[in-house]
């Protein structure tokens, strides 16, 4: 039996990992059989990031923090969680493969995935004029006219935060009304 599972291989995961495993907590991460390291890996250039003053790939920082967590212990399976058992002191892990964890905690960091509108370019131009993240890439839309899908409070928020950076935002909604709270 493990001490700690961790589900998820974004940043929050392999930040998780790096700790657990210097704490001599043996962790294993089980990362998604298609695609290890979250939404960093669409993301181009990182920033705001500290300790790459130049800015850093995505990818690459991902790769540098699964390296780290490896070098200090955590096991990485990649395979996708098909059941949780957290009741009781032994949770219990199911995977795709059938393979079953067992652990005195589980640690879910599967972070969040963007809701994408579904129109012709916007796969081809994410990080190219296409973001789902203002606080992470409203630096790069300094004096440009920006627009903001949505009605609802994160869209509020984020049109809110840029125009700390552009010239000028719209908020595209398709309803009469917005939803935001006032």
């Amino acid at each position: 039996m493990r001490q700690v599972i961790i589900i998820g291989s974004g940043p929050a995961g392999f930040t998780a990992a790096i700790y657990a495993a210097r704490a001599n907590l043996n962790p294993v991460l089980v990362a998604s059989s298609v695609e290890v390291g979250g939404e960093l890996m669409k993301t181009t250039e990182v920033e705001n990031f500290p300790g790459f003053p130049e800015g850093i790939q995505g990818p690459d920082l991902m790769a540098k923090m699964q390296e780290q967590a490896e070098k200090f212990g955590t096991e990485v399976l990649y395979d996708d969680v098909t059941e949780l058992e957290l009741d009781g002191e032994v949770k219990k892990v199911t995977l795709g493969s059938g393979t079953v964890l067992e652990a005195a905690s589980v640690i879910y960091a599967t972070g969040s995935a963007y809701r994408t509108l579904g129109i012709p370019g916007e796969e081809r131009l994410s990080g190219h004029g296409v973001s789902w993240c203002a606080t992470c890439d409203g630096f790069f839309f300094r004096e440009r006219t920006i627009a903001v899908v949505g009605g609802g409070d994160s869209a509020m928020e984020e049109a809110t935060f840029l125009t700390k950076f552009a010239s000028k935002v719209y908020i595209i909604h398709r309803k009469d009304s917005l939803r935001a709270s006032k």
